[in-house]
């Protein structure tokens, strides 16, 4: 591939992807409950995915320190939205859950997200959505594919 044709065409992916982002973002966060911010709602959305996750595992989800997941889940669990339980099995092990009111928040945010982008992807033939979820599969593949070759070559 040409090198400029493709250095032009990253960087008109990146500007259209954050634009992209923005609109969607101006849409969906003003429906985030007041309590709740970008970050918070990430985490109740693992949750929610998960149905329970330890704080150690939605740190490696999310890819941030257990410190920050602990200040965010704390707040969360003040506001109501997320709860911690104690493993029936393994006292040590504390289980992140939803409370009521965070599943409510979370599936109503899920839900605009939904009827936002289905208004825009129903504008689209068929054969750009499959073409567009085909290319977004194959970059998925390519970036986990280098993320285990770089664990294979740092511990060897």
């Amino acid at each position: 591939m040409n090198q400029s044709f493709l250095d032009e065409s990253l960087y008109k992916i990146d500007e259209l992807m954050n634009h992209l982002l923005r609109r969607l973002h101006q849409k969906i966060w003003r429906h985030l409950p007041q309590e709740m911010t970008q970050s918070q709602f990430a985490v109740c959305k693992l949750v929610k995915q998960h149905g329970r996750l330890s704080v150690s595992e939605l740190a490696e989800s999310l890819g941030v320190s257990l410190s920050a997941v602990t200040v965010t889940a704390d707040k969360l669990c003040r506001a109501g939205l997320l709860e911690r339980r104690r493993d029936s099995e393994d006292r040590r092990v504390v289980w992140l859950m939803l409370t009521g009111e965070g599943d409510r928040a979370v599936s109503e945010i899920l839900e605009i997200l939904h009827r936002t982008l289905k208004r825009s992807f129903e504008r689209l033939p068929d054969e750009d959505v499959v073409k567009l979820v085909e290319i977004c599969e194959k970059l998925l593949a390519i970036l986990r594919a280098e993320e285990e070759r770089a664990e294979i070559e740092g511990e060897g």
